[in-house]
């Protein structure tokens, strides 16, 4: 028992760990000049974009080849 009861704590300091860790990359994103920021955020938001896109007109093709199989 006291061997699992290990396992647990050096599980939680592990996510404990990789919180802090994350919560330290993510101050420093911040530190970055706002414009940068700016910059970064605008292509992410842009390739969400494109791929939203590609899935949608992938499934209209797929809804319209199905379409003619069925006619």
């Amino acid at each position: 028992l006291p061997l699992l009861k290990s396992h647990y704590v050096r599980r939680l300091l592990q996510y404990l760990g990789k919180y802090a860790f994350m919560q330290r990359k993510t101050r420093g994103f911040w530190k970055v000049p706002m414009q940068t920021n700016q910059y970064l955020l605008n292509k992410l938001s842009l390739k969400f974009a494109c791929a939203y896109t590609n899935t949608q007109e992938s499934s209209e093709i797929d809804t319209l080849q199905k379409q003619s199989q069925d006619a």
